[in-house]
């Protein structure tokens, strides 16, 4: 009996981070990001499109390809981050390079592997690496949503987004200014009463 409960305890334990995994941090709240791209129509022989990554991996986590046609990088898995590849059109064959994950459950690792060979190959070049989907900010943030903007460069790897727009809730200054006129009346009013 004892070797079976410090089992399941133990069972417990190696779990538990799996399970947090994906549970926001108490006190913090998630924040929408959208990415686009804004130069993508200034290449038409080139088809761009986006893939999740875990680090130096492909992120086991609904990795798919997703052409990317109106310049809109789409959201991925919170643990990922997204990389733009370029692949000429003549290279690009979309029935292999498309296929539903669902009708390749018995064989998805071979066919991320693919994948990831192919992107990885010399048929596509790699022009944004490390875009990030999810980010989390404390409650006490006045960020509402963020944009990032992305130029393509063939000459470079873009790491961080060429413009950045951060939307405010600026409706919590209103709360703190208020009691602090309020605060600074009921002063006022307190002195010349004193005098």
């Amino acid at each position: 009996m004892k070797k079976e409960l410090v089992g399941v305890l133990l069972l417990m334990v190696m779990i538990s981070p799996l399970i947090s995994a994906d549970l926001i941090t108490p006190g913090f709240h998630s924040v929408p990001l959208t990415n686009q791209i804004t130069n993508i129509n200034d290449f038409p022989d080139y088809v761009f499109v986006s893939y999740a990554k875990a680090g130096d991996q492909a992120c086991m986590v609904g990795a798919r390809i997703q052409v990317i046609s109106n310049g809109e990088i789409e959201q991925v898995y919170k643990m990922c981050t997204v990389s733009v590849y370029a692949i000429k059109k003549v290279d690009f064959n979309e029935t292999q390079l498309m296929r539903e994950i669902k009708s390749y459950e018995d064989d998805y690792e071979d066919y991320q592997r693919f994948v990831w060979d192919f992107l990885n190959s010399d048929k596509s070049t790699e022009v944004i690496v490390g875009i990030i989907t999810d980010k989390t900010f404390p409650v006490s943030s006045t960020i509402k949503s963020i944009d990032n903007y992305y130029t393509i460069d063939f000459n470079q790897v873009k790491t961080k987004p060429d413009k950045t727009v951060t939307y405010r809730n600026n409706l919590i200054y209103v709360y703190i200014i208020l009691p602090i006129i309020a605060l600074l009346i009921i002063l006022l009013i307190i002195i010349k009463r004193k005098k």
